[in-house]
C-alpha cells in the first residue's frame, strides 16, 4: 500500500511541478508538462538502471559470518546505504546487517 500511495504521489508532483512558463529573449512560451517530464523520468530511469547494475557487480562481505556476495539487481538499487556499505540480508546466514563491499585481495 505504501508503494501506490508513493507512487500517486510521484506522479501528481510530476504533473503538477512540471508546468511551467519560460522567458527567453523578452518572450513567454508555454511549456507542457510533458516537455519537462518525460527527459526527467528518463534520466532517472537511466540513473537507476546504472547504478543497480554498477553496485550488483560489486561483492560484499557479511560482518556477521564473512561471506561474500554479490547483490542481485533489485536488491542492490533499494537497499539503504551509508558510505559505502549497503544493507543486505546474507544468503549464507540470513543475518541482515550493513555489508562492506569486498576488498579486491579479498575476492578469490
Amino acid at each position: 500500500m505504501k508503494k501506490i500511495i508513493l507512487a500517486v504521489t510521484a506522479v501528481a508532483l510530476l504533473l503538477n511541478l512540471t508546468a511551467c512558463e519560460v522567458h527567453w529573449y523578452h518572450k513567454t512560451y508555454d511549456v507542457p508538462w510533458y516537455v519537462i517530464a518525460i527527459p526527467v523520468v528518463a534520466f532517472s530511469m537511466i540513473m537507476f538502471a546504472i547504478a543497480g547494475t554498477v553496485i550488483s557487480r560489486k561483492r560484499y562481505t557479511c560482518p556477521i559470518c564473512g561471506h561474500r556476495f554479490h547483490p542481485s539487481f533489485w536488491v542492490a538499487v533499494v537497499s539503504i546505504h551509508v558510505g559505502s556499505d549497503r544493507y543486505f540480508k546474507c544468503p549464507r546466514c540470513g543475518k541482515r546487517s550493513f555489508c562492506p563491499p569486498a576488498r579486491p585481495s579479498d575476492d578469490d
